[in-house]
């Protein structure tokens, strides 16, 4: 929790001006749950891309893409090494419409690092790639992935389809989701694939894809895209326009850019059309989820008010005061943006460490209030865990009281339980917290 604790905010006036009381009852308005906010986490993810290399006797190559979560492993330390070690075998299998796999590959990757990366590796994740040579037709790939340490293994699976290539015509590849495009020297293009296919918590993303013109010349082509939202089987328009390009005799690789925050948690799809024809060429299913939100997290009145320790009044009352569910969406969206230290990564790590401090804070100091919303679980929020606790029970002459010291930041809070029922009051109410940017 090394990013929160970086970034102690002010919540002068907090308990004073009565923006947050114990005694406010928070109503939780309806349709206001926090929909895609919460998924389960995922223990792997992958996506096939088909491509089309010229003369290789018509037939695709399949890019098996895998990213792994390195939290999401189990990691050994090894002592006499000074680090932590994972081992992990994979399959990758194909298999025809007749059910026969007609790939069936299996593969060893071991990932280690130092013991003083283990906070810094937290976020990282093991990336592979493999390819495979591919006649046309349909088929589903599986990816079935074992960890050694835990002796877990689970899979996924998604169909795929392989087209005839138009011998004198041009043809499209897959689309592939890009995190991270930049223009190398002498031509080259390096990118970052987007593997989770999740848009959420990046400012922009890019897609890449090749058009093989094979017509001997120069084609002038215009394809017009749309981006829809699926929202209860309906589908709602978000973007449209077009690309106009000269396509060269041979490989064209293409590079868009599109800007992710202009969409809300949801599923989309895009699809891009040949004006000519008013064909689909090809789409690609994505999604905006904010990752690692905690599962406790359901309802988006109640996440906004829990941002009352994290942000100022001007903020506060921004996301208080938004309107309809897409308004209030669209400010926490945008807040929670603002406070992230690495905007270009697909994790907010400020706001998931918050969260969790929330959750945490509901487990060890609720009483006839949500742990958040007590002052044990405000220090807890601001602060994280003590150096030290002092506790002593009842007594002859004295309440039950606890004493919380924070040598890194040389604070100290005490808190008295005047009830004898555990609701434990701060003796003096917090005044003087530095707010420092981040």
């Amino acid at each position: 929790m090394k990013n929160l604790n970086k970034i102690i905010f002010a919540i002068s006036f907090v308990i004073a001006t009565g923006l947050f009381q114990q005694e406010e009852s928070y109503s939780q308005l309806e349709n206001q749950s926090i929909q895609n906010l919460n998924y389960g986490k995922e223990y792997f993810f992958f996506d096939p891309l088909i491509f089309y290399p010229i003369d290789t006797d018509g037939k695709g190559r399949l890019d098996v893409y895998i990213e792994i979560p390195l939290e999401n492993l189990q990691f050994k330390f090894i002592s006499s090494e000074n680090k932590y070690t994972s081992n992990i075998d994979y399959i990758v299998k194909v298999i025809n419409k007749e059910n026969r796999a007609i790939i069936n590959e299996r593969y060893n990757s071991n990932i280690s690092y130092k013991k003083d990366d283990k906070t810094k590796n937290k976020w990282n994740s093991e990336f592979i790639i493999k390819s495979f040579s591919i006649a046309p037709g349909e088929y589903k790939v599986e990816v079935t992935l074992e960890d050694k340490n835990t002796s877990k293994i689970l899979s996924k699976s998604s169909d795929i389809k392989v087209l005839e290539n138009e011998p004198d015509g041009i043809n499209f590849s897959n689309v592939m989701l890009v995190s991270n495009y930049e223009d190398g020297a002498e031509g080259k293009k390096s990118i970052t694939p987007l593997v989770t296919k999740n848009v959420g918590g990046i400012k922009q993303f890019y897609i890449f894809y090749e058009i093989n013109n094979l017509t001997g010349k120069d084609e002038n082509k215009i394809y017009d895209y749309k981006i829809t939202k699926i929202d209860n089987e309906k589908k709602n328009l978000i973007a449209s326009g077009s690309f106009d390009y000269l396509l060269k005799p041979g490989k064209n690789q293409k590079v868009e850019k599109f800007n992710a925050e202009q969409f809300l948690t949801g599923d989309y799809t895009l699809e891009i059309t040949d004006r000519e024809n008013n064909s689909v060429i090809t789409d690609k299913n994505f999604m905006f989820r904010w990752t690692d939100m905690p599962v406790t997290i359901k309802d988006l009145d109640e996440a906004i008010q829990q941002c009352i320790y994290i942000a100022d009044a001007t903020e506060f009352d921004k996301l208080r005061n938004a309107k309809t569910r897409v308004e209030k969406e669209k400010e926490f969206i945008a807040f929670w943006k603002s406070k992230d230290p690495t905007p270009n990564s697909s994790k907010n790590e400020v706001m998931i460490d918050y969260y969790n401090r929330i959750k945490i804070s509901n487990e060890r100091y609720s009483t006839h209030f949500p742990g958040w919303k007590t002052d044990m679980g405000m220090v807890y929020i601001l602060f994280g865990d003590p150096g030290n606790i002092e506790r002593s029970p009842f007594g002859d002459n004295s309440k039950p009281y606890e004493i919380w010291d924070y040598y890194d930041i040389n604070r100290r809070f005490i808190f008295v339980d005047n009830t004898g029922f555990g609701d434990y009051r701060l003796t003096e109410p917090i005044w003087d917290v530095n707010r420092r940017s981040y």
